[in-house]
């Protein structure tokens, strides 16, 4: 994540449901609501990784290796997402 909205390489991915009727406010909140909660787990795998001495597939490594989708250990809590 940086300032820039939907901007940067990919670490990590989870889908968010686009609803009939949906703002730009209420997708975003959902967006914002998954990203918080699928940071620390994409952090939480790449740090497993390293400390488990293997090459962690969610990090750069020497600036060029990265895996397009990290999956957490542990599902979103779905009851944190807004409908």
């Amino acid at each position: 994540m940086d300032e820039q909205y939907d901007h940067g390489r990919i670490v990590a991915q989870w889908p968010v449901p686009v609803h009939p009727g949906d703002t730009a406010e209420t997708l975003a909140a959902r967006v914002l609501a998954v990203e918080h909660q699928l940071l620390p787990a994409a952090v939480r795998a790449c740090c497993r990784q390293v400390l488990a001495g293997s090459s962690p597939s969610g990090l750069y490594v020497a600036g060029e290796r990265f895996v397009p989708s990290v999956q957490p250990s542990q599902p979103l809590d779905h009851a944190l997402i807004p409908a």
